[in-house]
């Protein structure tokens, strides 16, 4: 008699643990089909440096040492740069040709074609209608100072510099350039894929951290920006349409919030000496 009470008691057991099986898989099927599908963000595994990596270092070096000098990574595929090595062996392939880093690469950038040159050879990694008899120079920008991070290569810009007051002088901001060509970009880090999919928005995402905007110039050109970047601020501004640089003038506190009154007298900044 016990034997059978068992028996029923094992059997009820058995079968309730069906049945809460059979419902929880229900219950779990409902769920997925009732959740609302992301839209899926398209990515590419790209070459990235691993850590600083100076100009002059060979491919070949960095092949045959490439845990130490590279990684992979998954970017939004838009992200991707035209000419992005996406293997090791696209090192070799650098490396057969005694290829060298032309540029100075920081940690997390991506690594490209346009990043390395033949020692001794003349060519300028650019666009095919940039001049190659111009001077290739690179800063970094704080996104918020290139546009957003919304510039490409072969675009020109206009470049403002701002200085803090010295020598008794105001604090002064004058557009120092214009019509400057972009010949190369980097980013050292770029908004993750989740970051793009979880974006509520729907905009397109700055990049996350510095820039390294490389350009082509006249050698005045070249000093003048080298002096800017080195003793003040940069700012890039995008020429639209044919917008000139015409009416530009030094500013400082007084000419920006000068009065409205065209016929006031402009102020006098011949002299800043103070009386004793």
């Amino acid at each position: 008699m016990k034997n059978n009470r068992r028996m029923i008691g094992l059997a009820a057991a058995v079968l309730l643990a069906l049945v809460g099986g059979v419902l929880l898989w229900q219950s779990s099927d409902e769920g997925e089909s009732g959740a609302t599908p992301q839209a899926e963000v398209e990515t590419v595994q790209v070459l990235v440096a691993k850590r600083d990596i100076e100009a002059g270092e060979s491919a070949s070096r960095m092949a045959d040492n490439a845990f130490a000098f590279v990684q992979l990574e998954a970017i939004p595929a838009d992200m991707a740069r035209p000419d992005a090595l996406k293997t090791v062996e696209d090192l070799d392939s650098l490396a057969a040709a005694r290829n060298v880093l032309a540029t100075n690469l920081t940690m997390g950038v991506q690594l490209s074609v346009s990043d390395f040159i033949v020692p001794g050879s003349q060519e300028v990694s650019a666009l095919p209608d940039v001049d190659q008899n111009l001077f290739e120079m690179t800063i970094a920008l704080e996104p918020e100072r290139a546009l957003g991070g919304n510039v490409a290569v072969g675009q020109t810009v206009a470049v403002v510099g701002s200085f803090d007051p010295a020598d008794e002088r105001d604090g002064e901001t004058v557009v120092i350039l214009e019509s400057v060509v972009i010949t190369n970009l980097q980013a050292e880090q770029l908004p993750t894929a989740q970051q793009l999919e979880n974006d509520p928005l729907g905009a397109t995402l700055a990049p996350t951290s510095r820039l390294f905007v490389t350009f082509g110039m006249e050698v005045e050109d070249l000093e003048k920006l080298t002096y800017a970047s080195e003793f003040g601020r940069i700012w890039l501004a995008r020429q639209l349409g044919e917008a000139t640089i015409d009416g530009s003038q030094v500013r400082i506190r007084d000419n920006v919030a000068v009065s409205l009154d065209p016929d006031a007298p402009a102020p006098d900044y011949s002299s800043n000496d103070s009386e004793d």
